[in-house]
């Protein structure tokens, strides 16, 4: 089994809070502190980057959890993004615009009711394990007291005229398949 992947935060140094997650192999988490603004690019991820850099500052890069299969990985990382919350829709103050895990353009990206993350722990070692039980969940899903399905964006026009009233669902399709 490949265990090549690993789970890793952004942290802003000013505050030490957490504000991205990410999955990668490689690399990959030394990627953002040159990340370029470009189509489907997470706008608010870019602009965090550059305040911290145009103070002077690196972005703190961790490793939360190493050697990791692809598998468990994705999944480790939607849990932590699910745990955490995203600013974005009220949830929390992660910067990240989709739940993660094996979310693709186009999937909605807001979490099910029904989704309670099943994690079998034994893929940590023991540093990576006490680092998981350590956080909190501090997420806030309002939006999940109702079906997604349910929730409507209404839309008007300047005079007060309703043009559509989409479920919130198919209001975002169009939002995910481009912002990632």
């Amino acid at each position: 089994m490949v265990t090549k992947y690993y789970v890793y935060a952004l942290i802003d140094p000013n505050t030490n809070q957490i504000f991205y997650i990410g999955k990668g192999s490689g690399s990959r988490y030394k990627s953002h502190a040159k990340a370029t603004l470009k189509s489907g690019s997470n706008i608010a991820k870019y602009l965090k980057i550059h305040e911290i850099q145009n103070e002077g500052l690196e972005i703190k890069t961790e490793i939360l959890y190493p050697y990791l299969n692809e598998e468990d990985a994705l999944l480790l990382e939607k849990i932590m993004i699910y745990m955490l919350g995203r600013k974005a829709l009220g949830e929390g103050g992660l910067l990240n615009v989709v739940p993660g895990g094996k979310w693709k353009p186009g999937d909605s990206i807001f979490y099910e009711e029904d989704f309670t993350p099943n994690f079998d722990d034994s893929c940590l070692d023991f540093v990576a394990r006490e680092r998981f039980y350590s956080f909190t969940a501090i997420a806030d899903f309002s939006y999940l007291g109702a079906p997604v399905k349910k929730q409507k964006i209404y839309v008007y026009d300047f005079n007060g005229k309703l043009i559509s009233a989409d479920s919130l669902s198919c209001w975002f399709k169009e939002l995910s398949s481009t912002i990632y």
